[in-house]
């Protein structure tokens, strides 16, 4: 046998086979200054018939129990002594039995700014009260006491943090701050460049909301998760093309454009139209169907190349020139026939104009009788003025005076306007 001191305890320790144990201890490493802190631990044990079993917390800079209370445990086999009434103590009364495991709970007060030091013991004793220092367990622990708590936040490098109203950021900070509701916030979106940015998608404790308030009740972590997002430029000098302009890193993009475009102009009245050929990126072929998908790694740039398809235009174009050219051909032709009829008629009237001047010279030659002889003596007519309309053209049916042109009829002996033939 042999003596074990503990602080102000003396355990007379037999040479016997007693265990007892102390294990899942739990309690906060730092708490606010007036606050309770609860310290709970499994106490087990195994000895001798008419042993009992006995539990506490233990200040080690006071070298006594804790100051508090026990606020759970069995209450048909624990009780507080009375000589340990003060304390965060416990006995268990477990004569009839050689073994037990309890769970207890201890409630300790803290009053003072610092660092405090524990054990959580259990001990042995036997039937008379005395502690079998061979079975006595203690364990360690230490308590923070503070009257601010540490928040860290972690974010992006390039991400601001507003705390409480200031700016803190960008990027992860630790501050201390009084217990209580606080407010935070991030933005949603950050731009790092015309083809990449960061995009919000919530806090590690799960709220998605890029502005909120959060209780704090002990130190605390918040991470204010971002995933890179980059940008899909879609390139077409023909049709509209549409896509997802931001996709994550790592996901695919969709893109797509109409198979065809209508030419602008006539020749788009014509049916002339664009036919898709395929999206390039720079110089490497992507895909030749109109729509598609791809991963978006990296910011991508897509570019759409056209072929020309003039098929319909050329056949119509054709159609056109052979129907243009019938009517020029036709207009032509009618002309022709048309213009050549009226100098046929032109030719016939001056011909007609011209037997018409032999005849009158031949009328004019005026026949007078001599007893001697008969001579034809020429009448010269007068010259007419430039202004005395045209003598009309002859008709079958019609004759004129020899010496004025006027009508007469045929069967006429004389001309009623000058009296020539009038005998």
């Amino acid at each position: 046998m042999f003596i074990l001191s503990v602080g102000a305890l003396y355990f007379i320790v037999p040479v016997r086979a007693q265990t007892v144990s102390v294990s899942n201890l739990q309690y906060s490493s730092t708490i606010l200054i007036s606050k309770q802190v609860t310290v709970g631990f499994t106490a087990s044990f195994s000895g001798a018939m008419g042993n009992y079993m006995v539990v506490a917390v233990w200040d080690q800079q006071k070298n006594t129990y804790a100051s508090g209370s026990l606020i759970s445990s069995n209450p048909d086999s624990c009780t507080v002594p009375s000589e340990y009434s003060w304390a965060a103590a416990c006995t268990y009364t477990s004569i009839a039995r050689n073994q037990g495991t309890e769970d207890v709970l201890f409630s300790l007060t803290l009053s003072s700014v610092g660092t405090y030091s524990f054990y959580a013991v259990a001990g042995i004793l036997d039937s008379s009260g005395n502690v079998l220092a061979d079975t006595f367990h203690d364990n360690p622990f230490s308590i923070s006491v503070i009257d601010q708590f540490t928040l860290t936040v972690n974010a992006p490098s390039q991400v601001p943090v507003t705390l409480d109203g200031v700016p803190q950021g960008p990027g992860s900070y630790t501050t201390q701050l009084s217990p209580g509701f606080h407010a935070i916030s991030v933005p949603v979106i950050v731009q790092l460049d015309s083809t990449s940015r960061l995009k919000f998608t919530g806090w590690s404790d799960g709220s998605t909301d890029t502005s909120r308030t959060f209780d704090l009740e002990n130190d605390n972590e918040l991470t204010a998760n971002y995933v890179t997002q980059y940008r899909l430029t879609l390139v077409t000098v023909e049709g509209v093309a549409t896509g997802d302009e931001w996709t994550d890193s790592g996901a695919t993009a969709a893109f797509s454009i109409p198979a065809t475009v209508p030419m602008n102009g006539t020749l788009g009245m014509l049916g002339g139209k664009y036919d898709f050929q395929g999206w390039y990126e720079g110089s490497t072929l992507i895909t030749t169907h109109n729509s598609g998908s791809i991963v978006m790694n990296s910011a991508k740039t897509l570019t759409a190349k056209w072929s020309n398809d003039l098929t319909e235009p050329a056949s119509i174009i054709t159609v056109l020139i052979v129907a243009v050219g019938a009517i020029v051909v036709g207009t032509i032709y009618l002309r022709q026939n048309k213009e050549s009829k009226p100098r046929r008629r032109r030719t016939r009237r001056k011909k007609t104009e011209t037997q018409e001047e032999q005849t009158k010279s031949e009328s004019d030659t005026v026949v007078v009788p001599t007893a001697e002889s008969t001579i034809e003596t020429p009448t010269v007519k007068a010259e007419e003025p430039k202004t005395e309309p045209s003598i009309p053209k002859p008709d079958k049916t019609q004759m004129f005076c020899t010496q004025c042109g006027a009508k007469i009829t045929r069967d006429s002996k004389f001309c009623k306007e000058c009296g020539a033939g009038q005998t």
